[in-house]
């Protein structure tokens, strides 16, 4: 918990800890998804691009982050509706 902390948080501590636990659970369970998915074009293919498409999730900008974080040097963007993410280690 971080001080100085307002009424206002600390009634609502609860449910914002739960939902952030649920981002980062679903964050690290699609950066696992991505990750497979891309060993898996790089043993079977010659591709060098990797596009993951948002099903929806309101969180893609955590998990663009977490892309980030685990593929330093790739080109890394989405679109302007989010509607994917494009990894690019050419």
């Amino acid at each position: 918990m971080e001080f100085p902390i307002t009424r206002q948080r600390l009634r609502n501590y609860k449910a914002n800890e739960a939902a952030a636990a649920f981002t980062k659970q679903w964050v690290q369970g699609e950066l696992a998804k991505i990750c497979s998915d891309i060993e898996q074009k790089v043993l079977n293919t010659d591709e060098r691009k990797y596009v993951y498409y948002n099903s929806g999730g309101k969180m893609i900008k955590e998990l663009l982050v977490a892309v980030k974080n685990n593929f330093l040097d790739c080109n890394i963007g989405t679109d302007p509706k989010e509607t994917y993410i494009l990894i690019d280690w050419s």
